[in-house]
């Protein structure tokens, strides 16, 4: 059973932190070696409910499987700060847009020896690439 391997791990993992705990007497280490035993002790208690569920689920169809999937995700991200999706994906798109365009714009600057004209031609051809790309790649990512 896989998720028991894990458990055992854990269990291993906070004596092993336990140990350094005794070891290390000055209060910074401390401080961040009690933040990381209750971690570890977190990762423990969940690992242990997922043995105790596991052995509940019967064999089930993939659709099922996937739903049940699903309503633990939901579960798992109840409570947890969520940002609008299409605001993320704007920052990135503009980020990488710009690092992309001013690539592009700072080359053709160097390579022209900064004649406005190729420089504004490669940065509205870039532009426009850089959109087609970031555009498309978004809506395949959301495709099911």
């Amino acid at each position: 059973m896989r998720c028991g391997r894990l458990e055992l791990d854990e269990s291993h993992d906070i004596a092993k932190y336990a140990k350094q705990l005794e070891e290390l007497g000055d209060e910074p280490s401390t401080i961040i070696l009690k933040q990381v035993i209750e971690d570890e002790r977190e990762h423990y208690r969940t690992l242990n409910n997922l043995v105790r569920q596991q052995a509940a689920i019967p064999q089930s169809s993939p659709q099922e499987a996937r739903k049940a999937l699903e309503e633990l995700l939901v579960i798992r991200q109840k409570g947890q700060a969520h940002a609008a999706g299409w605001i993320g994906d704007a920052i990135y798109g503009v980020n990488d847009g710009l690092g992309a365009i001013f690539g592009i714009v700072s080359g053709v600057s160097g390579a022209t020896l900064g004649n406005s004209r190729f420089v504004v031609i490669a940065g509205i051809v870039g532009m426009i690439a850089s959109a087609l790309s970031m555009g498309s790649g978004a809506y395949l990512a959301r495709q099911e």
